[in-house]
């Protein structure tokens, strides 16, 4: 990890090894810590589908590497000639990754669409908790209720969810909605603040960060 910010004992009770380090950082360093520790298999979150550091991790032993991109938003697609060199850098084997991972099927057809990555390395791999049983075994309820699990940042989104419920609150005279944001972070106060310039009370739930997340699921409709 570059950074551990939190959690650092509970891994470590766990039984990992954590190394806050820059990837690629200094190249010579990087190098001997990955012949040190005989990594064959490197995981990165929201990096690059194609670098040059690939091409250093792979002359030091590593075999794959696999990008997981989590982050949420429209992309614009690039022109002929940017979409060209995307195309046949996704396709050079020593500085593409060896795998895409999306965190849903938007972004994994966003990898292919807008990253020009071949659609046979890419894969949909989603975060969460299974939610239990599907609405429609559910006991009808007079509200309806929708969650959010995830970070509290602002490229999550959750400002233009928030003006969502204004206009059906207010604009539409909805009484019947909901809205959990469960999760904490750098924009928690930010959103907390927004909600109720919004008007909002009563309507927007922010508790942060909780435990029982599954149980919070198994009760939502959206």
């Amino acid at each position: 990890f570059p950074e551990v910010e939190d959690g650092v004992e509970r891994l470590r009770d766990l039984g990992w090894v954590i190394h806050e380090r820059e990837v690629p950082g200094d190249l010579a360093t990087l190098g001997r810590f990955l012949r040190e520790n005989d990594i064959r298999i490197v995981y990165f979150t929201d990096r690059r589908f194609v670098s040059a550091a690939y091409a250093r991790c792979r002359l030091h032993g590593v075999s794959t590497i696999i990008v997981h991109d989590h982050a949420p938003g429209v992309r614009p697609e690039p022109g002929p000639v940017r979409g060209l060199w995307k195309w046949i850098g996704g396709r050079l084997p020593l500085v593409a990754c060896d795998a895409a991972f999306g965190v849903g099927s938007y972004v994994a057809d966003r990898i292919v669409r807008v990253g020009r990555f071949p659609r046979a390395r890419v894969h949909r791999v989603t975060n969460g908790i299974p939610p239990g049983p599907p609405p429609s075994v559910r006991a009808r309820k007079p509200v309806v209720q929708v969650i959010t699990v995830g970070r509290a940042h602002r490229y999550k989104g959750i400002v233009f969810a928030l003006e969502v419920f204004r206009e059906l609150v207010h604009g539409r005279g909805r009484d019947d909605v909901r809205y959990d944001v469960l999760g904490d972070g750098p924009d928690l106060e930010n959103f907390r603040t927004r909600a109720t310039e919004l008007g909002l009370e009563g309507v927007v739930n922010m508790p942060g960060r909780v435990s029982d997340v599954r149980d919070r699921l198994e009760g939502s409709d959206i």
